[in-house]
């Protein structure tokens, strides 16, 4: 078993530390555990767990400009 800190838990998983404590608080994050009177940390199966069950994004190809009145592709601007 190990915990981590709020630092730790932001870099795995790229949320901010506000992000993060709404979405606890909305019961969409795991819970922080009170390791003492001022500390608090995460337990590193129960981040790993929320990472794992998040969809995966889907990546769509970037599409070209249709081509304009003459045939060419870039985009004018006025």
């Amino acid at each position: 078993m190990r915990f981590l800190r709020i630092r730790h838990v932001m870099q795995l998983t790229g949320l901010s530390r506000m992000t993060i404590y709404r979405l606890e608080l909305a019961g969409r994050f795991p819970k922080r555990r009170q390791l003492s009177k001022n500390s608090v940390a995460w337990l590193e199966s129960d981040v790993e767990g929320w990472a794992d069950s998040r969809p995966v994004a889907r990546c769509t190809p970037h599409r070209a400009a249709p081509p304009g009145p003459s045939g060419d592709t870039q985009r004018r601007t006025p």
